[in-house]
């Protein structure tokens, strides 16, 4: 079965986030001045996978081609842009 999950992300460049096996990647936004991403879960999974995902500001070093943009997010009225992607780890 899969469900639509939501988990928050720090606002710092790198960060680990694991999911089901079988998940995927939908969204990202921002809710109540926080980052958040969107998941399609398989909740019936038994293994995991990890996504390193990155928040970068407007001005920072953009990633590696191996990683995926999901979004961009405005912060604060615009006055913090940050922009989301993500990499499955092998």
């Amino acid at each position: 079965m899969k469900k639509i999950y939501k988990y928050k992300l720090n606002h710092s460049s790198s960060q680990p986030l694991q999911l089901p096996k079988g998940s995927s990647i939908i969204s990202v936004t921002s809710q109540y001045g926080n980052i958040v991403l969107y998941a399609n879960v398989q909740t019936d999974a038994k293994e995991t996978e990890t996504y390193d995902i990155l928040v970068i500001g407007t001005g920072d070093e953009a990633p590696s081609k191996d990683y995926h943009f999901i979004g961009t997010i405005k912060l604060h009225e615009g006055a913090y842009m940050f922009h989301v992607f993500y990499k499955k780890e092998e």
